[in-house]
Formats: C-alpha cells, sequence, structure tokens
C-alpha cells in the first residue's frame, strides 16, 4: 500500500489501509471467524500506535462517509465494507482525493494570480491610453 517504516502514516493512509484490509476480507471466505474493527485497526495498523479513541474515529468517519457498515453477528458489531466503499478505494480512496484537492487548490491559487495579473494589465493598458489620449488632446490645443 502506501506504507514504509521510515516514517507514520498519515489518517488518510490509515483510512485507505483499512478499507483495502476490509476489501480484502470482503473476498476471502470467513467460516465462523468473527473480524473486529478493532482486530483490523490492530492488526493492520500495528506498527502505528493506534489508540481506542483514534481507532473510533477512524470507525466513524469510515461510517459517516458511507464507506462502511456495521453488521450485528452474535451481538459482536461487524465492519463491512458498502459498494460505495468498494468503488472509492478501487478509485484511490482518501489519499487519491487529498491529491485531488491539493490540485484544486493549486489551480485555484494559480488562476487567482493569473486574474491579478491580467486585471493589473488591463489597468497598465488604461493608464497608458488616457496619457496618449491627454498627449493627444495637448497637442492639438498647442497649435
Amino acid at each position: 500500500m502506501y506504507y514504509t517504516n521510515s516514517k507514520e502514516m498519515t489518517h488518510y493512509e490509515k483510512l485507505d489501509m483499512i478499507l483495502n484490509g476490509l476489501l480484502f476480507a470482503s473476498t476471502q471466505p470467513r467460516g465462523n471467524n468473527v473480524l473486529t474493527f478493532e482486530f483490523f485497526c490492530s492488526t493492520l495498523l500495528k506498527n502505528e500506535d493506534v489508540t481506542k479513541w483514534e481507532s473510533d474515529f477512524i470507525q466513524e468517519r469510515l461510517i459517516k462517509d458511507g464507506y462502511i457498515k456495521l453488521i450485528e453477528k452474535n451481538s459482536v458489531a461487524i465492519p463491512e465494507i458498502t459498494h460505495e466503499g468498494i468503488k472509492f478505494i478501487q478509485d484511490g480512496g482518501y489519499k487519491k482525493e487529498q491529491e485531488r484537492s491539493n490540485k484544486q487548490d493549486e489551480l485555484v491559487d494559480t488562476s487567482i494570480k493569473s486574474n491579478k495579473i491580467s486585471i493589473l494589465a488591463f489597468v497598465v493598458s488604461i493608464a497608458s491610453f488616457l496619457v496618449a489620449f491627454a498627449a493627444l488632446i495637448i497637442g492639438l490645443i498647442n497649435k
């Protein structure tokens, strides 16, 4: 995935890792195995020192975004990836979404700078026209 041992994973990478794990688990026969969200976090993010509150936050974010749902099985909440979650992770997940957002921000910044330059050029053009027109009027008056 995106994980390397040289740095701590970002929040988006953790979200993607869990979604990828759930996607993989959904393709495997489970039998009677009950895989809780805590199991996925502790297994997939074992090198990240994920606390209980962060695990809960990740779970709630994935539920809120509509990418997972919890299914009750034997009085235990089991996470299941949704069709939206499968499509989202296949499209690049949170990391790709963040890259798109960064590119959009850069495009907006570039457009704003370009517009400022265009406005400045327009103002200079108007000023040049007014100076030339004033010089023409003065030249006509002095004849």
